[in-house]
Order: C-alpha cells, then structure tokens, then sequence
C-alpha cells in the first residue's frame, strides 16, 4: 500500500477558515495565496480525510474521529499514536497562532481539542463535501 501523507498544519488552517469565513477570496486575503491554491489545498485536505473515512465507510461505521484517525495512520504508514501526536501539535501551535480564534471554536470535552476531536470537527463541518466523494 502506498503511504500517504499526513494532514498538514496549513491544510487545517485552509479548512477551519474556509468553514469560517465562507468565501475562498477572504481565505486567500489572509493567506496572501490565491483562490485557486485555497481551494486545491481545502480538496486535497478533505480528499486526504475521505480516503480514511472511506474505510470505516465500507464496513458501515459512522464517522468516528478516533477510528478514521487510525485508519489514517495506517494510510500513512505510521502508528495512530504518532499521528496523534503529529495533530496535538497542530492543535497547540493553532490555539497559539494569530488563528487561535478558528482553533478555539473546536469543539471539545477538555481544554484542548484532541485529534479526534478536530476530525469528528471537520467531518461535521465539511460532511457533504466528504460523503459526497464516497
């Protein structure tokens, strides 16, 4: 199986400020990137995520974000806990960023989002256009 890449920090932020602020022009603004690059970072993102829903998908799971979040993983080629780690410091350098404001509307049962909990958000945020590729 080939490895995929992880999500990547910017890719998070494309995809919170994408559902945030609604229009590619106003990402691309505080981006200072163009529309075009906006939304191909936003479908490779959510592509990335689809291909990992894709398998809970196919044995008839709900989107779970810590079972996508494995699923991921092993796309990568790397163990869960690795990922996790990989998104926690997203999260922490997200919640410490000039984005904090996105990054804190998460929604989470503790202080700090966990990353399942940042994928059970994209998913709800983004469900159509994820479901829409299965």
């Amino acid at each position: 199986m080939k490895n995929y890449a992880p999500l990547t920090q910017e890719q998070f932020n494309i995809l919170l400020k994408c559902y945030y602020l609604r229009k590619y022009t106003k990402v691309a603004k505080t981006e200072k990137i163009t529309t075009d690059k906006v939304k191909r970072i936003k479908e490779n993102a959510l592509r990335s995520v689809r291909l990992a829903y894709s398998k809970s998908y196919m044995q008839g799971l709900r989107f779970d974000g810590k079972t996508v979040l494995q699923h991921m993983a092993a796309r990568c080629g790397m163990a869960e806990n690795d990922l996790s780690k990989i998104f926690d410091k997203y999260i922490a350098e997200g919640l410490a960023s000039e984005y904090k404001r996105y990054w804190e509307r998460i929604r989470k049962a503790g202080d700090t989002p966990t990353a399942a909990e940042l994928l059970d958000f994209i998913y709800d945020k983004f469900e159509v256009d994820i479901e829409g590729g299965i």
